[in-house]
């Protein structure tokens, strides 16, 4: 009769370390902080998805994590899409087991008539990116506040003389670094009812940071 041999099987569950953790979890400095209007006159605070992807960067290695779209669509349809919405799933890998973290989340973006409907849904994928970033803890202090509290900022009253509304069309130019938003803000600037020099004074230079020479894009 044949020996049995009993198996056994060993489990070990797959953890970040604590630099790992120090680096997700870390407190979001003041310069990457930014807010933007939202439904009903108040204003948000949100980070841009470089500063999330250098998070990971740092605390997982470029290697140690991937980003993938695994559903989109748009409302009302894609003909007359108004918005678009993705689910994006974040995978970390245990570099020392094959053990995966996955987490999934659903990002929006408004989509303006004139912009490439790819543009807006990577705009809704960069928001996805975000979201499943902040379930790990990057930039939780900006985001979980808002959904445990529902605090918002209060919105500074919009100018009403064309001076003013220059100036503040210029200051958000100015600290606006990611080109996806500027083209977006280009847009929305062509297609505003601003007097004629507000709208030429905002384009050239939004069109000078996303460095347009000739019609052309660098």
């Amino acid at each position: 009769m044949a020996e049995k041999r009993s198996q056994s099987i060993t489990i070990r569950p797959a953890s970040l370390t604590k630099t790992q953790m120090n680096e997700l979890r870390m407190e979001t400095p003041e310069q990457f902080v930014k807010t933007r209007e939202a439904k009903g006159g108040k204003a948000v605070k949100y980070v841009e998805v470089g500063y999330v992807i250098a998070r990971l960067n740092a605390g997982i290695s470029p290697v140690g994590w991937q980003f993938e779209v695994v559903e989109f669509g748009f409302f009302p349809s894609k003909k007359d899409a108004k918005e678009v919405w993705v689910k994006g799933r974040l995978t970390l890998k245990d570099r020392n087991s094959d053990y995966a973290v996955v987490k999934e989340q659903f990002g929006s973006h408004q989509h303006h008539a004139n912009v490439f409907i790819g543009d807006t849904l990577k705009a809704a994928g960069s928001d996805a990116l975000k979201k499943c970033a902040s379930l790990l803890g990057i930039a939780s202090d900006i985001y979980w506040q808002g959904a445990d509290e529902g605090e918002t900022v209060k919105a500074t009253p919009k100018p009403s003389k064309p001076k003013d509304v220059l100036k503040l069309g210029l200051d958000k130019v100015a600290q606006e670094t990611n080109k996806e938003v500027l083209k977006q803000m280009r847009q929305r600037t062509a297609d505003s009812r601003l007097p004629q020099n507000v709208k030429f004074a905002l384009i050239e230079a939004i069109n000078k940071k996303l460095g347009v020479k000739d019609g052309k894009e660098n």
